[in-house]
């Protein structure tokens, strides 16, 4: 408790000095409220309410307009593999996940081949599954929004766009 207003300021000031602290702060935020062993008290809830509430106000202030930006949307589009692309199959687009997420062991985080990287990831998350449910809340979920963020065309998983994730990836292997 006593950390609390520590780490909701840290989290108000990184909404504004970094654009994927909003996976880092929501994913927090999810594990915080979807805690099945304890209910969150009302100072979680209003931290996790402002917080909502800061982005809301960046993205509709700075955020929205960063879509018009031609420069920005040239850049992300040179991205090779940045977002799946649903334009030839359903499939096309849905195997995409899985390469995107083995790609992204490799770069930005350097944990070798996909292959070893992922073999890594995969032992750690089934430790986390039988120890330690709301560490891999923790870990996985701005993973698994940074993704739905590709998805939806709204934010590149590649490369230097990722470099939030690093510690991420290690805490899962």
């Amino acid at each position: 408790r006593a950390a609390l207003p520590t780490l909701a300021a840290t989290g108000a000031a990184a909404l504004f000095v970094s654009h994927p602290a909003v996976f880092v702060i929501a994913g927090v935020s999810l594990a915080l409220l979807l805690d099945p062993r304890r209910k969150p008290p009302p100072a979680i809830l209003l931290t996790i309410a402002a917080w909502a509430a800061l982005f809301a106000a960046e993205y509709f202030l700075l955020l929205r307009p960063l879509q018009e930006n031609d420069y920005l949307r040239s850049h992300w589009a040179s991205i090779e593999d940045a977002f799946p692309r649903f334009d030839g199959s359903i499939e096309d687009g849905l195997a995409w996940f899985p390469k995107a997420l083995i790609a992204a062991l490799g770069n930005p985080c350097g944990l070798g081949p996909g292959a070893l990287g992922a073999f890594a990831v995969a032992i750690g998350i089934a430790a986390l599954v039988l120890r330690d449910r709301r560490a891999l809340a923790l870990l996985g979920a701005p993973l698994a929004l940074a993704l739905g963020a590709a998805a939806v065309g709204a934010y590149p998983f590649a490369t230097r766009a990722l470099l939030f994730s690093v510690p991420l990836w290690f805490g899962l292997a």
